[in-house]
């Protein structure tokens, strides 16, 4: 008989990076300035994610790791614990927190960095969406992302159907 083999390749992967400088608030508060996609040397693979308001879309069912890398810098202030998070929506209205990472920083004036990986399944493009968090949970100034680097980032990678 014969046989047949299928190659299996890489449907879509995105990333996108904080463009811009955040201040981490104090409260819970979604990630929304702006996002890109780097542009040195960089080509998304397949259709991509779209961001709007700090809410991913993603291009396809299916199911997708996401990794998401947070660096920042505590410019005043001591003992601060930085809580990075991930919520998804299966109904475009109804949030739940699904990942978390945090960082400590215990001296002012140095870097702190985070990161996780989470497996979503998406079997609606329309409802199933994610978006990121971010707080500082005692007191000082503190900033996330770059705008020259690529220090806060999530990565989007789709491997397989649902």
């Amino acid at each position: 008989g014969n046989i047949y083999t299928h190659a299996k390749t890489t449907q879509c992967y995105d990333i996108y990076r904080l463009a811009a400088n955040l201040t981490i608030p104090s409260a819970s508060s979604t990630i929304t300035a702006s996002m890109v996609r780097p542009t040195l040397f960089f080509e998304k693979i397949g259709p991509g994610m779209s961001v709007s308001s700090g809410v991913f879309t993603f291009p396809s069912t299916g199911k997708y790791e996401i990794q998401a890398f947070f660096q920042g810098f505590q410019s005043n202030g001591n003992d601060n614990i930085f809580k990075f998070n991930m919520d998804a929506t299966a109904d475009n209205s109804n949030w739940q927190e699904v990942v978390n990472c945090r960082a400590g920083n215990y001296d002012s004036g140095r870097a702190f960095s985070a990161t996780f990986t989470y497996l979503i399944d998406i079997t609606n493009t329309s409802t199933h969406k994610v978006r990121f968090h971010v707080e500082v949970q005692n007191n000082g100034t503190s900033t996330v992302g770059s705008t020259s680097e690529t220090f806060t980032a999530m990565v989007f990678l789709r491997l397989g159907d649902t």
